[in-house]
């Protein structure tokens, strides 16, 4: 048969194996891809529809350069959303064109409707400042104090060494709520009071939500898994990972080492007698003897830790 390293290279995409989607996968991306935007673009969200609005429009004071604008943001959502290879970090191309647009429109926003977005911050930073409280309450208030089924929905690990981020991101996302409020209630600037808010959400996401799910016990077991199929007294500075398999890092995190990825077998350090490399098959480097240490099924695909070892000249006798 034709030698692995001489087969067809497959297409790659930012480091990444580019495969088709099953037809459910490409229905639901079809589904829900513009709802996926618009929660990624908040806060903005809520001026991005002034641009395209009828009433709107014959105010703008740059008719054709909006309309540039608007037609190469519908053709850059268009392409993504109809797409099957669009990923969630695509719609960064959507960026440039809808900033400038909703700065074109933003004073006619304010002032046609700026005293509802006011109304409308206050309630959000109202929900906020009493979900930025209730997550210090959490931290804070014994365990033995807590409803049974919060508990159970949501275990606390108090020797996280996250738990003194979580409490500062919960402390200052209530600040930042509280602030928001007394913005909105005395009429400020609204793009101010979207700052902060914005800060309000992200800091108790960031600072709580994140690390949690980083503690999943399927990514900590994964992660200790690999770790104690390595061979005696092996500790390797870093493991490689092929295209064909997602980013791990909360997992290596557990593994105990520093993942890096790479294009192609060739980039292999040449210096490096012994590498370990994340692939689904055995990688096409045949100056290496390869030993397969461990493999599980993860995330829908068959993962496997490979060790490769520089052959030596006894090796080719």
């Amino acid at each position: 048969g034709i030698p692995r390293w001489t087969a067809p290279a497959p297409m790659i995409w930012n480091g990444n194996i580019l495969k088709f989607p099953t037809a459910g996968e490409y229905l639901l991306h079809l589904l829900t891809f513009p709802f996926d935007a618009a929660m990624r673009f908040l806060p903005w969200t809520l001026f991005v529809w002034a641009p395209f609005c009828p009433a709107i429009v014959p105010l703008d004071e740059t008719p054709l350069l909006s309309r540039f604008l608007r037609t190469v943001f519908l053709g850059t959502f268009c392409l993504l959303w109809l797409s099957p290879f669009t990923e969630s970090r695509d719609i960064f191309y959507m960026i440039p064109p809808l900033a400038v647009l909703v700065a074109l429109n933003y004073w006619i926003v304010v002032r046609r409707h700026g005293w509802k977005l006011l109304k409308f911050f206050q309630i959000i930073g109202t929900s906020l400042l009493i979900l930025c409280a209730g997550l210090f309450s959490y931290l804070v208030v014994p365990e033995e104090n807590l409803p049974v089924f919060l508990m159970k929905l949501l275990p606390r690990v108090d020797d996280s060494p996250y738990r003194l981020l979580s409490l500062i991101c919960a402390a200052a996302g209530a600040f930042f709520a509280l602030f928001a409020v007394i913005l909105s209630m005395l009429g400020t600037r609204i793009w101010l009071t979207v700052i902060v808010l914005a800060a309000a959400i992200i800091l108790p996401y960031r600072g709580f939500i994140i690390p949690y799910q980083n503690r999943e016990m399927s990514r900590m077991e994964l992660g200790m898994e690999f770790r104690k199929a390595l061979p005696a007294g092996e500790r390797p500075s870093a493991v490689y990972r092929m295209p064909d398999v997602p980013r791990l890092y909360s997992e290596m995190h557990y593994f105990g080492t520093e993942i890096k990825s790479i294009t192609s077998p060739s980039d292999f350090p040449s210096e490096e007698t012994i590498v370990y490399v994340f692939s689904q098959v055995v990688p096409s480097a045949p100056e290496r003897t390869w030993e397969r240490l461990h493999a599980v099924f993860y995330k829908n695909i068959e993962l496997e830790l490979w060790r490769g070892k520089l052959k030596t000249e006894d090796d080719y006798e």
